[in-house]
């Protein structure tokens, strides 16, 4: 009975320091997350579902007003050497000695691009697919793919100013598509605004 009660109790013990450990990881995953949209832009849509032009959705994991764009990106959270290219349907990721296959970031990418530059006509709209510096690409990164410590120098384009009120416009167009969603039962996006430092 009383090794039973130290089981258990080491057992809570071990969940929450695997708990506080989770927690620790996913908020220092913040703090750089949060740093890098800080040099992006000052507005900002999270978790966005956007209609495309076939009564369906492409969902986008963030959206960011640039001076002189709009930037799309997913962030992959895939640690360990990453293998993969633009017209490969499966990449892989090795993590020691155990492998997992996933699906091609880059075409679902190509698709939301597409949906926003056909709802924002005349404005500049480029994609990336982000993955954390914990990952590593042994055979080069396939165009459009870079590392969230890269991303502010893989989009310089971006940061050339376009017309502010056509920029501004687009943007409260497309927050408005984005929200007008919440009607059809989706999820709304999280909006948030960075202040530059």
């Amino acid at each position: 009975n009383q090794w039973v009660g130290a089981a258990l109790a080491l057992s809570a013990l071990s969940i929450l320091t695997v708990y506080l450990f989770m927690y620790r990881a996913r908020d220092q995953l913040d703090r750089n997350l949060n740093k890098t949209m800080i040099k992006l832009g000052k507005k900002m849509l999270r978790d966005a579902l956007i209609p495309d032009d076939e009564g369906g959705i492409v969902a986008v994991d963030y959206v960011v007003l640039m001076p002189g764009g709009i930037l799309l990106f997913y962030l992959m959270n895939m640690p360990g050497n990453i293998y993969g290219g633009m017209r490969m349907d499966q990449w892989t990721q090795l993590l020691g000695s155990k492998s997992n296959h996933f699906g091609n970031p880059l075409y679902a990418l190509g698709e939301s691009v597409r949906v926003v530059r056909s709802l924002l006509p005349g404005i500049k709209v480029e994609g990336k697919v982000v993955f954390l510096p914990s990952a590593q690409f042994p055979k080069g990164r396939p165009e459009n793919v870079c590392l969230l410590n890269a991303l502010p120098d893989e989009i310089s384009s971006l940061y050339i100013p376009a017309n502010k009120i056509e920029m501004n416009d687009a943007w409260d167009k497309l927050v408005s598509i984005i929200n007008g969603n919440q009607n059809q039962n989706y999820l709304q996006a999280k909006i948030t605004r960075f202040d530059r430092i």
